[in-house]
């Protein structure tokens, strides 16, 4: 069954990945185009279970590669690429303690000419928070499984193209 409700970590993820994009998009410089730059940033998440009611807080680590060239048409091109790592997470209400392990897939790509067109994004996550010393014998369906994919493309001139959103999350 699919459930939308209580998806705060996995937006949390998500916007975490865009805002940190923006702010590392605008912080490299277009005086001239160069090798890309690679950044770990620790970071901490807190959600709710939709399948059990459990809040949880848990950390992780995001990885940033940002590069740059320059065009046949002058513009300077910026690639940006982000992902997660290491995430985990352990409960905090109604029962504390409880670990969940967060096995993730993680792959956002954003390229975009300086003067902000043409551009494209995409984002795909694919999470699953699986609750650690269940058997499913006492709680049934407690792991959260969630895939998200969105895509966007403006032309040259800004328009948008493209535009696709995708979420399918359940409990297993």
């Amino acid at each position: 069954m699919a459930r939308r409700a209580g998806l705060r970590p996995a937006g949390l993820v998500l916007v975490t990945l865009m805002i940190g994009g923006v702010l590392v998009g605008t912080t490299a410089t277009a005086a001239s185009a160069g090798p890309g730059v690679s950044t770990r940033t620790p970071f901490s998440f807190s959600g709710t279970n939709p399948c059990t009611g459990d809040a949880f807080a848990g950390s992780g680590q995001l990885h940033f590669l940002v590069s740059d060239n320059l065009s046949t048409s002058g513009m300077i091109q910026f690639h940006i690429e982000a992902g997660l790592s290491g995430l985990q997470a352990v409960t905090t209400f109604p029962v504390a303690g409880k670990r969940y392990v967060v096995i993730d897939q993680e792959n956002q790509t954003t390229t975009f000419d300086s003067d902000g067109a043409p551009a494209h994004e995409t984002v795909e996550h694919t999470l699953q928070f699986v609750r650690s010393g269940e058997d499913g014998s006492l709680l049934m369906d407690d792991d959260f499984y969630e895939h998200f994919l969105a895509h966007i493309t403006a032309n040259a001139n800004g328009t948008v193209t493209v535009q696709d959103f995708t979420l399918n999350a359940t409990c297993k």
